[in-house]
């Protein structure tokens, strides 16, 4: 039998660990012009996982004394496994974390990047299906998505060179914290929170480092596959398709087309094998797209005449486009759509 004082201390430890969980932690701010902008550079990604990652846990003993009673150990819950496929996105899981959101709304990752062309995952598993996952990368609102019941999602890269990860505060070489949050959303005018909440689940952010491309382990061809299948391209508001080329694959160059230079450009990308695909304005590499699947695509976002990789054209010039494959394993497997305003 526990003593009254004793029984007054367990009585006050269980009184503040359910105010700890009654108020949780402090909801999430999301900024959404951010969260547009990263949003135009996502890549289309791969139908079909390769293989599922294991994450062991290892659990750590530890005791419990009471004064009056016996030693009594307590073994934490094994941490829960991750989900995400060892390849994705032309890359391999390198870093990973996963919460059990019974019991954890809040996670954290604090990894060291390399490449700025690794891409960052999610997948999110709940029991409720208004619940939302939102990750910062560096203290940054960089991505809010949907968590569907039983289903997984796997990311595509937040940014495609080193001025998107600074956006976000990486710095390769340096250490970089994601954190992650599950809970439910909730909007305010051009401002979006998520109000962390516990619920069934699991939540799971990955880090992917690019392979080779000779080395990525590609998906068999996908039965019901067609060639001929429609490429659909959307582009932004405003745009207007004034080029198209193809269809053509397999490693080679094809017939230059001339266009006039337009004061914003967008590329679109459709692969429907696997692939790399450049495309080349006068020469310059301005755009890439490369596949690790079928019947994809890829939107190269807006790129603005006079800067980044247009800084050399102007509005109105007459400039000379090029498509340059590698890889494509697929005859007439490319097609890409020339947008501007």
């Amino acid at each position: 039998m526990i003593m009254n004082e004793d029984r007054l201390l367990v009585d006050e430890l269980r009184t503040i660990l359910d105010e700890h969980s009654a108020h949780g932690a402090t909801p999430i701010d999301r900024r959404a012009a951010v969260g547009r902008r990263i949003a135009r550079h996502r890549r289309v990604r791969a139908v079909g996982a390769i293989a599922a990652i294991v994450v062991a846990a290892v659990g750590v003993t530890t005791a419990v004394l009471v004064p009056g009673s016996h030693t009594v150990p307590i073994v934490p819950a094994a941490s829960p496994k991750s989900s995400l496929p060892e390849y994705a996105d032309g890359g391999r899981l390198s870093f990973s974390s996963t919460i059990d959101t019974a019991r954890n709304a809040t996670g954290s990752l604090t990894f060291t990047p390399t490449s700025a062309r690794m891409s960052i995952s999610n997948e999110c598993s709940v029991g409720e299906p208004d619940a939302y996952l939102a990750i910062q990368i560096n203290g940054v609102d960089a991505s809010l998505d949907s968590c569907v019941s039983g289903g997984s999602s796997i990311g595509s890269p937040l940014g495609q060179d080193q001025m998107d990860w600074s956006d976000l505060g990486v710095v390769m070489g340096r250490p970089t914290t994601l954190t992650f949050q599950v809970g439910v959303e909730k909007t305010s005018g051009l401002t979006t929170t998520v109000t962390p909440k516990l619920m069934s689940g699991t939540a799971t952010i990955g880090v992917y480092n690019p392979v080779p491309f000779d080395t990525y382990p590609l998906p068999s061809k996908p039965s019901g596959w067609s060639i001929t299948a429609p490429v659909r391209m959307n582009p932004g508001p405003g745009m207007h398709k004034i080029a198209q080329v193809g269809r053509f694959g397999h490693v080679g160059v094809s017939s230059p087309t001339t266009l006039t230079m337009p004061g914003h450009l967008e590329i679109m990308f459709g692969v429907n094998a696997p692939g790399i695909v450049h495309v080349l304005l006068n020469g310059v590499d301005v755009a890439e797209c490369t596949s690790y699947g079928w019947n994809n695509g890829c939107d190269a976002g807006t790129l603005t005449a006079g800067k980044g990789k247009l800084a050399d054209l102007k509005k109105g010039q007459q400039v000379v486009l090029t498509v340059r494959t590698t890889d494509v394993t697929v005859h007439k497997a490319v097609e890409i759509g020339i947008f501007g305003k």
